[in-house]
């Protein structure tokens, strides 16, 4: 409301008392005499109604006229100018999400969405949204102003790489700038992690070449085929065996699905074919970027062909004899046919009068032989 103090500073009555104004939307300005007395005074008011663009002006300026006609007929004029400054709180808020909101593989499309808006009380131009996300798409915003209280949303998409999953997360910030009606820049940021649903896995499966084997100083050779399983680049890939050590194998890098094959020779023993098998546990090793180290573990057993056998040849040390008192003595020739080492071995034979029977040895390595010996003396 504006109101217009309206005096007749003169020595004259004045008549035709009124006051005008420019303003642009301002009412008709309503005096309540049209005569004033030498030195009377009177107060005429009009309204106006602001408007957006009022605000975005900043300020409301105008001149207010008042005129009066003198008895003679001339009229006399004042005015007075009035500037009405305008409270401006231009503000601008934005707020990003990412749909889905985690991701577990490359090549997965993440649709960025920034919603933008005036939360001040002046028009805003020049509305843009920026992201540093290397391999983001053009961020497209559907309009560049925004009236008080409007919002907008811009979108972006982004496709992930094997290198997001591996850092386990994406994280950068939208910013949006925005112009006032002063040529004012505002804006404001909105961070944004995304997080990786990381799952390191490694498989390993053992085998063996020959998978049988009958004889010492046989040449096996373990195979390791080793997956990652997982969805993250496995580094440090390794596998050691539990009777051979560490393997050798082509890289100790191995990226999701992708697998290798370690091997490792071994030669068996005596002991390995007395045994009649060989087991033993190969485990796997790889670690990611983020997480904790993956590890599998595969167990073999290589049985032996086992063959035992042994032969046994008697003989005298007289081919006849003639008479009672005649000493002989009996040999006993013993022989490991078979490929395992024999152990207890004895030699027995049930003739009355024969003395106990004398072996070396008790065990008998494959292909040794030992002679037993005993005596006896005939009789009539």
């Amino acid at each position: 409301t504006y109101s217009y103090l309206v005096t007749n500073s003169g020595n004259e009555d004045l008549t035709n008392v009124s006051v005008t104004d420019p303003q642009m939307g301002l009412n008709a300005v309503n005096c309540p005499n049209g005569t004033l007395a030498q030195a009377a005074s009177e107060t005429c008011t009009a309204t106006y109604t602001t408007s957006q663009a009022d605000v975005d002006a900043g300020s409301i300026s105008n001149t207010g006229t008042a005129s009066g006609t003198t008895p003679s007929g001339a009229v006399v004029q004042a005015v007075s100018s009035l500037t009405i400054p305008a409270n401006d709180t231009p503000s601008i808020t934005l707020l990003k999400t990412a749909m889905p909101t985690v991701y577990s593989a490359p090549n997965t499309t993440i649709t960025y969405s920034y919603l933008v808006t005036n939360a001040g009380n002046v028009d805003l131009s020049a509305v843009s949204v920026t992201d540093p996300q290397m391999g983001l798409n053009a961020i497209n915003c559907t309009s560049t102003t925004l009236a008080p209280g409007i919002s907008e949303t811009c979108a972006a998409t982004y496709t992930t790489s094997q290198e997001d999953v591996d850092a386990g997360s994406i994280s950068n910030t939208g910013t949006v700038n925005a112009t006032t009606p002063s040529n004012q820049v505002i804006t404001d940021t909105s961070p944004l992690t995304i997080q990786a649903s990381d799952s390191p896995a490694i498989s390993v499966v053992k085998s063996a070449n020959p998978t049988s084997y009958s004889a010492p100083i046989t040449t096996i050779t373990y195979s390791y085929l080793v997956t990652n399983t997982g969805n993250e680049d496995l580094a440090s890939v390794s596998v050691t065996d539990s009777a051979l050590g560490a393997v050798s194998c082509p890289s100790d890098q191995l990226a999701p699905l992708a697998n290798e094959t370690c091997t490792a020779p071994y030669t068996t023993t005596q002991a390995d074919v007395d045994a009649g098998s060989i087991t033993n546990t190969a485990t796997a090793s790889g670690t990611p970027q983020t997480g904790s180290v993956a590890t599998a573990t595969s167990t073999l057993t290589i049985n032996a062909v086992v063959s035992p056998a042994i032969t046994l040849v008697k003989t005298a040390s007289v081919m006849n004899y003639s008479a009672a008192g005649t000493p002989i003595t009996y040999s006993y020739k013993v022989t490991n046919t078979g490929n395992v080492t024999l152990n207890s071995v004895s030699v027995t034979d049930p003739h009355v009068g024969l003395s106990a029977i004398s072996c070396p040895g008790s065990s008998l390595a494959p292909g040794a032989s030992e002679t037993c010996t005993a005596t006896y003396t005939t009789t009539q």
